[in-house]
């Protein structure tokens, strides 16, 4: 019953970090590409950026960090200070510009929901191949513990014990 119990408790965990819309339900590859798309519309509409800078950050933003480290914990910072850079080369781009100060900032903070996204996307994969292992691991607790409750409502009727209510 222990591990039925943590089996489930982990299920919730990786069920939490799926990525979601506002409304609650599961956000898929395509949504959160969508939101990335009108990210870059809006740096190309609304601060008329060209196109080969839009290029450049995009490039910057896309990459991804290397997945070599063994412990979670580093790639966790390999992660962290991949993303910091990636943040600091959109910067020097964007000085490059000359766009005003105000503009700058709200490109960066467009940046940084780029780099969310990106995280979500990384996340939404993880957590999904997770979810599939964690059923198959998940089921036999469920079915097991449904026998056991089936055999001791059997047992317990046969033995004549009735309800009190």
């Amino acid at each position: 019953m222990v591990a039925f119990v943590v089996s489930g408790v982990i299920g919730r965990y990786i069920y939490l970090h799926i990525p979601r819309t506002i409304e609650g339900e599961e956000m898929n590859l395509n949504e959160i590409n969508q939101i990335k798309e009108e990210l870059n519309k809006q740096m190309t509409l609304v601060y008329h950026l060209d196109e080969s800078v839009i290029d450049a950050i995009l490039q910057a933003v896309t990459k991804r960090p290397d997945r070599l480290e063994n412990n979670m914990l580093q790639r966790s910072i390999a992660k962290y200070k991949f993303e910091r850079r990636t943040l600091k080369e959109v910067r020097t781009i964007l000085r490059q510009q000359n766009i005003s100060v105000k503009s700058f900032h709200q490109v960066i903070g467009i940046i940084k929901d780029e780099i969310n996204l990106n995280r979500k996307i990384d996340r939404l994969i993880t957590m999904k191949n997770l979810f599939e292992y964690w059923h198959v691991a998940h089921l036999p607790f469920a079915i097991l513990m449904l026998i056991i409750m089936l055999v001791h409502v059997v047992v317990t009727l046969t033995l004549g014990y009735r309800w009190i209510f």
